[in-house]
């Protein structure tokens, strides 16, 4: 009999400590979900309501023109647009030339005209241009 109550002994232990081991796993594995969803609600209300950028990376693209001009994607899932690197908002005209964003008549974003060229390329003429018109505009819904 002695036999037998040293092996239930290791048993009741053993159950005793499994079940601690399941509490405990369950704790962490509860622990890790709730993290997991907190910082993933974070990360949506921050991409939302921020309209913070798309990529932290300037892009040098190609115009159609043959030109080069450097950008930078900005937005979230709901909108996107584009920027020149010191901010003014711009837009593809059908000749797919970018050119500085304005309000229109009917607060929409329209091309201005004037084509977009990268800070140290801006004549003088450009400048004058940039002082009349916003940065970091936007369509009128976002």
């Amino acid at each position: 009999m002695k036999g037998f109550n040293i092996y239930s002994a290791i048993i009741i232990k053993h159950a005793r400590f499994m079940v601690r081991l399941k509490k405990a796993s369950l704790f962490f594995i509860g622990l890790f979900l709730f993290l997991n969803l907190s910082c993933s609600i974070q990360s949506t209300s921050d991409s939302d309501n921020t309209g913070s950028s798309t990529s932290p990376y300037a892009l040098s693209v190609d115009q159609a023109d043959g030109t080069q001009i450097d950008v930078i994607g900005k937005g979230n899932m709901n909108s996107s647009y584009t920027e020149t690197l010191d901010g003014y908002t711009i837009l593809k005209n059908k000749d797919g030339i970018y050119e500085y964003a304005i309000t229109g008549r009917t607060n929409e974003l329209e091309s201005s005209g004037v084509k977009a060229t990268n800070t140290e390329d801006r004549s003088r003429r450009e400048i004058k241009f940039l002082k009349t018109i916003d940065k970091h505009l936007r369509h009128p819904n976002n």
